[in-house]
């Protein structure tokens, strides 16, 4: 018997692309810059990997971490915290294009 395929439900298509970003949190006040990395990007939002615990709901700016300092408000609307790393995962909903 073959196993069911993936029924991929996303509002919107998915492109790869590994770029360094910054992001600021609401609970820090946006007054503290991360490191993370943008893993991938749709029409409506981000997939992102950093070191800093993201938690559903909460607000974040992001930027590129090279350029235009052009930034753009979202809202995690999933995380995922590895048990072994300090390395989180997150996906974004964005009010906006990045880059």
């Amino acid at each position: 018997m073959e196993s069911p395929r993936f029924l991929d439900r996303r509002r919107s298509t998915r492109v790869r692309q590994t770029i360094p970003i910054r992001i600021r949190i609401a609970s820090e006040d946006y007054q503290v810059e991360h490191e993370a990395f943008m893993m991938n990007k749709s029409q409506l939002g981000l997939r992102i990997r950093t070191a800093v615990p993201l938690s559903p709901g909460e607000a974040v700016v992001v930027a590129l971490r090279t350029g235009s300092g052009h930034a753009i408000r979202a809202h995690v609307i999933w995380a995922r915290h590895a048990k072994f790393s300090a390395v989180s995962v997150a996906g974004l909903e964005t009010e906006a294009a990045l880059g």
